[in-house]
C-alpha cells in the first residue's frame, strides 16, 4: 500500500508489529554473556553505551541476561548526546568514576565506537567479528580475544 495512504492508526499497528518482531530477534553472541561474567569475576567494571532508545536497550539489556554483568547501561537519550560526540564517551567514564584513559571502550562500529572513543581520550578496539586476518590495528573479531588481551 501506498504509504501516504495508510491512516496514523495503521501505520502505528504496522510500527508495532515491526517492533515486536525485531524484538524476537534479540539473541546475544554466544561470547557476550561468558566475556561479560569473566570481566565481572575479574572485578572489571563494564557499561553498555548506545545510541538506541533508553526504554528498548534497558528491556534488550534484561532480556538478553546482560543486565546482571554490567553497572550499567546508557543511551544517547538519556545523555542527551550521541556517538561519537564525546560528551557520550566522557559522561560515563565520569559515572563510573573512571578517567578517560584507564577506560577500554568496544564497539562494532569503526567510527562510531573506535574512532569517537578514541577521539574523546579513551582506549578503543573495534569490535569486527568478520574481519579477516590480517586484522587491522586495534581489531578484534570477538570478545574470548578481549579476554586474551588483558
Amino acid at each position: 500500500p501506498d504509504a501516504a495512504a495508510l491512516s496514523d492508526g495503521a501505520a502505528e499497528h504496522l510500527y508495532d508489529r515491526f517492533l515486536a518482531l525485531y524484538e524476537q530477534e534479540w539473541v546475544p553472541f554466544d561470547d557476550a554473556v561468558p566475556a561479560l561474567r569473566a570481566l565481572h569475576e575479574r572485578g572489571i567494571p563494564v557499561a553498555i553505551l548506545t545510541n538506541g532508545p533508553e526504554g528498548r536497550q534497558q528491556r534488550k539489556a534484561r532480556e538478553l541476561g546482560l543486565r546482571d554483568w554490567v553497572v550499567g547501561v546508557w543511551t544517547s537519550e538519556s545523555l542527551a548526546a550521541r556517538k561519537p560526540e564525546a560528551e557520550t564517551y566522557l559522561q560515563v567514564c565520569a559515572a563510573l568514576e573512571e578517567e578517560p584513559g584507564d577506560v577500554l571502550h568496544v564497539g562494532d562500529d569503526l567510527r562510531l565506537d573506535r574512532e569517537g572513543a578514541e577521539a574523546a581520550g579513551l582506549q578503543a578496539l573495534h569490535l569486527h567479528r568478520s574481519a579477516r586476518t590480517p586484522l587491522p590495528p586495534r581489531t578484534i573479531t570477538g570478545l574470548s580475544d578481549l579476554l586474551r588481551a588483558l
